[in-house]
Order: C-alpha cells, then sequence, then structure tokens
C-alpha cells in the first residue's frame, strides 16, 4: 500500500466538524498559518512526532493528547504553557460532560495521541516497548532502540528485575499533578534544582547566553562543556550536569520528558541523556536517549516516550567525557529541562 501525503503546503484541510472542541482545532490550525502554514512533513521534524498525528491534533475529530498538542505548538512557535493550560480547561469540560451523562466528544485514548515519527525500526516494535515500559513489565532490559527525527533522537527504554513496578499507573487527572523547569538559569526550589559535577583542573562547565526560551521564570543563559578527549589522560575525564525534580508524589506515574536546546552553535555534540529513579546512587535508571543537539538548536525536543517513576525523585543527567569532541571544536550545553507527571 502506496500512502500519499495530504498534508503538504498548499493542501486545503477539511472543515472542522462543530463541537466543543471546534475553537480547539481552529486555534491549532490558526497557529500554524500564522507560522507561514508549513507543511506537516516540515512540522514532523520539529515537533518529534508523525505528521498523521499533528494533522489529526488540527482536525477536531478528537482532543489530541497533551504531548501532542504542545510539540504542534512548539513546531509552530507558539506558547506551550498556555496551549497546555487550554487544553486542561477543554479536557475538564468534555469529562464533566461525560460525568452528566453525555458522550465524551472526542476525547483521545491514551494511545491515540500519535506516537514519535520513526526511523529505521519498526513502529509496532516502539509501540511495544511504550506499552511494556508503562506496565511495568520486568526482566527486561534494552527493549528497543527507536530512531526518530532523522535520528537527531535516539530512546532506549529500560527496566530491571525487581525493580519496576508490576502495576500500570493510574489514570491521569484532568492537569499535571507535578510540572517544573529546572536549568542552570532557571529558579531553584524544593522542587527542582542543578548539580554540577567537573574535572577538578579541567575546563569545566561554563557560562553563556543565547537569544530564545525564557520561560517559567528562567534566564537565556545556559552552561557548557567543551571537554576534548586526551588518551593520555591517567585519570578518566567526566563533566557531568544533574536536573533534579522532587515531584512529592507516591506510586508509579508515568512522566514526559521535554529538553529545550539553547539557540547556540555550542550546542554541538550528539548528548546522550539519562533519567533516573531516585537520587541515590543505586537508584534505577527508566529511560536513556540521545540528542543531536546540533540538528534541535532553539527547540523543545520530548524524549521519544513516557517515563514511569515511582519514587518521587527524578535525575536527568549528561555527561562529558570529551569522547564526542575529538576535533576540539564542539561542546554540548546544558539549558531548561522539563518534567511533567499527572
Amino acid at each position: 500500500m502506496i500512502y500519499q501525503d495530504t498534508t503538504t503546503r498548499g493542501r486545503r484541510e477539511r472543515p472542522v466538524p462543530p463541537g466543543p472542541l471546534q475553537e480547539f482545532a481552529q486555534g491549532l490550525r490558526d497557529l500554524r498559518a500564522a507560522a507561514g502554514n508549513p507543511s506537516y512533513r516540515a512540522m514532523e521534524r520539529k515537533a518529534g512526532y508523525s505528521s498523521s498525528a499533528l494533522s489529526a491534533a488540527a482536525s477536531g475529530d478528537r482532543l489530541p493528547s497533551l504531548s501532542v498538542t504542545k510539540a504542534y505548538v512548539g513546531a509552530c512557535g507558539g506558547d506551550q504553557d498556555a496551549w497546555a493550560r487550554k487544553w486542561n480547561t477543554l479536557r475538564a469540560d468534555l469529562d464533566n460532560k461525560s460525568h452528566d451523562g453525555e458522550a465524551p466528544a472526542g476525547v483521545a485514548r491514551p494511545a491515540a495521541g500519535g506516537r514519535p515519527a520513526q526511523g529505521r525500526l519498526s513502529r509496532r516494535a516502539v509501540k511495544l516497548s511504550a506499552l511494556l515500559v508503562a506496565l511495568g513489565v520486568t526482566g527486561l532490559t534494552g527493549l528497543v532502540t527507536a530512531g526518530a527525527l532523522g535520528d537527531s533522537v535516539l530512546f532506549r527504554s529500560v527496566s530491571t528485575t525487581g525493580g519496576q513496578p508490576k502495576q500500570a499507573p493510574q489514570a491521569p487527572d484532568r492537569s499535571p499533578a507535578f510540572t517544573a523547569v529546572a536549568g542552570p538559569s532557571c529558579p531553584r526550589d524544593t522542587t527542582r534544582s542543578v548539580r554540577i559535577d567537573a574535572m577538578p583542573g579541567r575546563d569545566g562547565w561554563k557560562d553563556a547566553g543565547a537569544s530564545g526560551w525564557t520561560g517559567a521564570g528562567c534566564g537565556d543563559s545556559f552552561l557548557f562543556s567543551e571537554l576534548t578527549y586526551d588518551a593520555r589522560a591517567k585519570a578518566r575525564l567526566r563533566n557531568a550536569f544533574q536536573w533534579r525534580f522532587t515531584t512529592g508524589l507516591r506510586g508509579p506515574h508515568q512522566c514526559t520528558l521535554t529538553v529545550y536546546v539553547p539557540r547556540s552553535g555550542l550546542a554541538g555534540q550528539r548528548v546522550w541523556y539519562t533519567v533516573s529513579d531516585g537520587f541515590d546512587e543505586e537508584a534505577r535508571t527508566v529511560g536513556e536517549f540521545t540528542l543531536d543537539q546540533r540538528m534541535r538548536q532553539g527547540q523543545w525536543v520530548p524524549a521519544p516516550v513516557p517515563l514511569v517513576v515511582t519514587s518521587g525523585l527524578v535525575i536527568v543527567e549528561i555527561t562529558d567525557t570529551g569522547r564526542g569532541n575529538t576535533t576540539g571544536n564542539q561542546a554540548m550545553a546544558a539549558g531548561p529541562v522539563r518534567l511533567s507527571c499527572p
């Protein structure tokens, strides 16, 4: 079966059907028009979700997932936080109608919000992996590695025997129970903080600034590391940066993670992100993904699948060992990171 793209520039979308989703869907279309009416294929490369999922988000047939909505808005340069509030309001209205005996018009099921654009691996394998992670299957390590966005993002879901919860996470509430943004220039409090670990006597992490996203009280500065690999070094070179979140939530929760890449040439490496469920050294790793920062500068990039965390303490970490900068002219950047748990 040959797939024909019907979402390219110049093709007219069908009218939005009347109903409670009409204003929301039309708003997404208006946002896309204000951004120059990019094709859904072009938006796919920025959003991290397939063109069909993005097109469905603005169809008005059903409410897209919050992650797809924010990805759509981000690809069009819109205010993701403002649209998240709109989404929560509409979802509450739809739920109230459902509770009053009316049909829940257009509420998307968890799996209907689209999935990240796939690279070489099977879409079915990625869907199965995300399902297994959400259900807390034990005894599996490295379930799948999925390519997305032309290999600018790669993900590996991870579980360890005995450490993964066996029960499925609870159904999401109408609004996130926890959401926070942490970063070098963001406010630090009991819910969000950062930690820096640099090699003594080495350059470590340096300050820089770039115009771009400055929401959630964060400034436009970030840190970067340009450690160059030295095969003659006796000690292992390492500059590490951590984003730490204290959610205060108990039990398993399915959380979404998005990373902002500063709009700067100092974001020039493919960087490996590790997500841990806990602050101690024995904390369980719940996800790992790589992100080619050079390809995604000035963008919010979502981790390809949600992460199931149980301890209420989450660490996101990147480490510069110098091996990704053998030429001595590339750096990795640490900017804002957002964690949201329903």
